[in-house]
């Protein structure tokens, strides 16, 4: 008994601490789109308890979040991939993606070039908890945060860093938070 424990944990065999599930076997090769309110079958507001199937939760636990301060977070397998989210009240509250998997109807994801966001109309840069992120007016319930910023740019006002970003910047994640208006 103690033999096999050992193969299993010197093979990688071992499941993460706090993990629900077993990690997918396969990736659909089909882009699942993000919309505002979700993507898939995970969507803002969904109670953990209906996450099922599909959405499964692979682990569920409490970090710091961006502000430093503890958040209930879960990852949960949509279309083969993990996506994190934000709990509160046993519901969704926000959508963190992080895998170029998942892209608005548009193909704008994770890598996509900043520039390529703020050319469009009603781009905004908004600034908090020491990042930088673009909205779309098109776009509602939704951010991505710009990677590739220096440090020196990222400490100026939003509008202003936007005239310095570098030709490198690039969406780096995307936040799903839910939007009143469907269209």
């Amino acid at each position: 008994m103690l033999l096999v424990a050992l193969v299993a944990t010197a093979s990688g065999c071992e499941r993460e601490a706090g993990s629900r599930e077993e990690p997918p076997q396969a990736r659909p090769s089909e882009p699942i789109s993000l919309e505002g309110n979700g993507l898939g079958c995970l969507r803002i507001g969904a109670p953990l308890a209906a996450l099922t199937g599909e959405c499964r939760i692979l682990a569920d636990r409490v970090i710091p979040g961006p502000e430093g301060m503890p958040e209930r977070r879960v990852d949960v397998l949509v279309g083969g991939d993990t996506v994190g989210a934000t709990v509160v009240s046993d519901s969704v509250w926000r959508v963190e993606i992080t895998t170029p998997r998942f892209v608005t109807i548009d193909g704008a994801g994770i890598g996509t070039a900043a520039a390529r966001l703020l050319e469009r109309p009603g781009s905004r840069v908004i600034g908090g908890e020491g990042r930088l992120f673009i909205t779309l007016d098109d776009r509602c319930g939704m951010s991505f945060e710009v990677g590739g910023i220096p440090p020196d740019v990222r400490a100026l006002p939003a509008e202003a860093a936007r005239e310095r970003f570098p030709a490198g910047a690039h969406v780096s994640r995307i936040l799903l938070f839910g939007c009143e208006d469907p269209a």
